[in-house]
């Protein structure tokens, strides 16, 4: 075990090299029958007892693809069923009620009741949750910090915010993602990954999962997982399972909303480029077989620095194809290059829009004003109703 270890350790070292963060830039249901293959193991679950399906092939049939290297469903729930507030709410069906005739002296004449409606504040961040001395913050201290500011907003995407197994093979080494989930009173959360720790015959380099989690105050499905079927060790890419996921939020019954979290191939030489661009048709064909004609909210550090090509060409091809809205581009927001974004669409059930865009740089920092990780976190508020018959 103590070779395991150190050649783990000495791996793990390499992800360090990672540069997909943004501090150098000044930009800063229809429940899916994804992941159901042959031989998966499904089951719903609750903290912590979700079961898996595999999709076709990957980690042990944990991580499949969607045609790609990795997927897994779960079931998303988890928490302790604490609080649905948090910084305007979750605002579920908030004008939901039947009508009243005002005119008690004329016949009742038919009214439509209300339209379900309200609105979540949206939050996306990459917390640079590799471990202490290889990450590119400080997690161990930030990290106890971080997750009850995360309690302010209504569905939180996480990137690199992976879990420690238990036992924990690679001792004194440790991510950090439990002390998010301890912190959390959001009572819906998605289940975090497995470490594969270079057992994956698919990817044996990879020693770490996709590190993406939600947090919600609307229900969660099952997760789906799939990783990018390639990566580019310019940047490390391959010591991990980057890639998405996607899980449906009830908005109110009968209007889901697909969510999906993801992690970007990083590096900026052309075969980095290049696996950017078959990333994008992956996630596009997903989209067109999983949530054709569902409303989307797709958050994430996309690692497309869209003030400059080939990202702003590539950007542009996902918005158009996956019929996509940027809401930073749609509040004409200060960072339009930004790689941490928020996009959306509508559905014929659910009318979504953007309707306040902001970094959360201020808050989330240390006593002595110092960012909690290498990225700034992006908040958007987004109200919702359902849409008219």
């Amino acid at each position: 075990m103590r070779t395991v270890a150190c050649l783990t350790l000495s791996a793990v070292v390499m992800l360090a090299a990672c540069g997909d963060d943004e501090s150098t830039s000044k930009d800063p249901a229809k429940e899916p029958n994804a992941g159901r293959g042959a031989g998966g193991d499904s089951g719903a679950g609750r903290a912590g007892k979700g079961g898996t399906t595999a999709a076709e092939g990957g980690s042990g049939g944990k991580l499949a693809a969607d045609g790609g290297a990795g997927g897994t469903s779960s079931a998303g729930r988890s928490g302790s069923g604490a609080a649905r507030g948090g910084n305007g709410g979750a605002g579920r069906e908030s004008n939901g009620g039947a009508g009243e005739d005002a005119d008690a002296g004329g016949p009742d004449e038919p009214s439509e009741p209300p339209r379900p409606s309200g609105s979540f504040l949206a939050l996306t961040y990459n917390v640079a949750g590799l471990p202490e001395g290889l990450s590119q913050s400080m997690p161990l201290t930030y990290t106890p910090r971080i997750g009850p500011l995360l309690n302010g907003y209504d569905l939180v995407f996480l990137q690199e915010s992976w879990q420690t197994p238990v036992p924990n093979p690679v001792a004194p080494l440790r991510v950090y993602h439990e002390i998010l989930v301890a912190a959390s009173d959001h009572e819906f959360k998605t289940e975090a990954a497995g470490q594969p720790l270079g057992s994956d015959p698919t990817r044996p380099t990879a020693l770490l999962s996709d590190g993406l989690n939600v947090f919600s105050r609307f229900p969660l499905g099952e997760t789906t997982r799939v990783a990018w079927r390639t990566c580019v060790d310019s940047d490390s890419d391959c010591l991990a399972f980057k890639g998405f996921s996607m899980t449906t939020a009830q908005l109110a019954d009968g209007l889901p909303v697909h969510v999906y979290d993801l992690h970007g191939e990083a590096g900026d030489t052309p075969a980095d480029h290049t696996a950017r661009d078959a990333d994008i048709d992956q996630l596009l064909a997903f989209m067109n077989q999983h949530s054709r004609d569902v409303a989307i909210v797709m958050g994430g550090d996309f690692n497309l620095r869209t003030d400059r090509e080939p990202a702003v060409t590539q950007f542009a091809r996902l918005l158009a194809t996956g019929e996509l809205k940027d809401a930073c581009t749609e509040l004409d927001c200060e960072f339009p290059g930004s790689i941490d974004k928020l996009l959306f669409r509508s559905s014929e059930e659910v009318e979504l829009t953007a309707d306040s865009w902001s970094r959360e740089r201020d808050k989330f920092v240390s006593d002595t004003g110092q960012a909690l990780s290498d990225h700034t976190p992006v908040a958007v508020r987004f109200v919702w109703s359902a849409a008219p018959n």
